[in-house]
């Protein structure tokens, strides 16, 4: 007999409530070991290296010339990166600006799950809002040389072979850096990817011309360093 104003538990209650805890536990610690299985199964498997056919589709090239000029200058950038860039410089104005924004807990919200007659166990989330970063905006004045425009020429065949632009110079004017790129548009199926090569190597890569080339299962990328006859 139990004591009085104290709830009477048979054995049957006492058995059902401990099978409800053991299932309750076994739930709580198998879902996340098969979910944890499932994501590092899906992981080795769109990271394994696999091997395909892809086709030559066309060639692509393009070389540019800078051309800088001397004079007194008035820019605008973060400040951080003025002060990196243009070290001795001091900015005659600077402004608040809006640079991005960053995630800041606000609370949290919580909801009850009800495991058995005796307990209830609470699952909380915390709660995020995007707020805005500021950062100084310098307007500054600098004397030196500065690109202000570029000499180009491109094609979209081997031949004829590329060549550079013709350059002709103003008052003040000087010839600046020059870079030269070397691209090739493959094909597999409907898909098509781009590869940057040497121009030695570009020229000899013949449209219609089959490379074996590795990429990832799950990437959409292929790695041009791998590509084979």
């Amino acid at each position: 007999m139990s004591d009085a104003g104290s709830p009477a538990y048979d054995a049957e209650d006492l058995e059902r409530s401990a099978q409800g805890c053991r299932r309750f536990v076994l739930a709580v610690v198998a879902v996340p070991l098969l979910g944890a299985g499932a994501y590092f199964a899906y992981e080795a498997y769109s990271h394994q290296k696999v091997r395909s056919e892809w086709t030559v589709d066309a060639h692509e090239w393009r070389r540019t010339i800078a051309v800088t000029t001397e004079g007194t200058w008035t820019d605008e950038l973060w400040c951080t990166t003025m002060k990196q860039q243009f070290p001795h410089v001091v900015a005659k104005q600077v402004t608040q600006k809006h640079r991005g924004s960053k995630k800041v807990k606000t609370g949290e919200t919580c909801t009850g799950q009800s495991t058995n007659r005796a307990s209830e166990k609470r699952i909380c989330h915390d709660v995020f809002s995007d707020q805005p970063v500021m950062d100084d905006w310098c307007v500054f004045t600098w004397t030196g040389a500065k690109e202000t425009r570029k000499l180009e020429s491109k094609g979209g065949s081997v031949a004829p072979s590329p060549h550079w632009p013709a350059v002709e110079l103003g008052a003040g004017e000087s010839e600046g850096e020059r870079t030269e790129r070397y691209v090739v548009t493959l094909k597999h199926a409907e898909r098509e990817r781009t590869c940057e090569f040497k121009q030695e190597r570009w020229a000899q890569m013949q449209v219609g011309t089959s490379f074996s080339v590795e990429h990832k299962r799950g990437s959409r990328k292929v790695d041009c360093s791998s590509l084979k006859r």
